[in-house]
């Protein structure tokens, strides 16, 4: 009878171990890297050296637009003329400000914001590098976003 027992929890054990490394494979897989497409995700880099990549980006209403900070400083994002005010998820690191349209707060190095277009149109947007202690930003980008059908 031990025998029979001892059989069943090996299998057991067997058959967990084989789990957990055929999970842990597809883990792997589903990281989200900078350079990768998610699914109705559009990814813009913001670097020190070249500014926003790419400068220009054209999405379909619903699309995600993820923002990641490769610079070496503080950043947000502005919509200094069209303004968003609608959203069709919560979005990240933007709130809404006094004028009910969303903007960024200060993105810190390696951090991510993003934000969910639903409204047709262009979307100029400005991304300010910031500097520690002073009161005027370091550099400016501008981007733009078109949303199109």
């Amino acid at each position: 009878m031990k025998t029979g027992k001892r059989n069943w929890f090996s299998a057991a054990v067997l058959i967990s171990i084989v789990a957990f490394t055929f999970d842990c494979g597809f883990a792997q897989d589903d990281k989200v890297m900078p350079e990768k497409h998610l699914a109705g995700a559009h990814v813009i880099r913001i670097q020190s050296d070249r500014g926003i990549i790419p400068p220009t980006l054209t999405v379909k209403p619903g699309a995600t637009v993820i923002w990641v900070n490769e610079s070496k400083s503080l950043i947000e994002i502005l919509f200094p003329h069209k303004k968003i005010t609608v959203s069709c998820q919560n979005p990240v690191n933007f709130m809404v400000d006094v004028d009910g349209s969303f903007v960024s707060n200060k993105i810190g190095l390696g951090a991510v914001a993003s934000i969910c277009f639903i409204e047709k149109g262009a979307f100029d947007f400005t991304v300010k590098r910031l500097s520690p202690g002073k009161s005027s930003p370091e550099a400016e980008f501008n981007g733009k976003i078109i949303v199109e059908q």
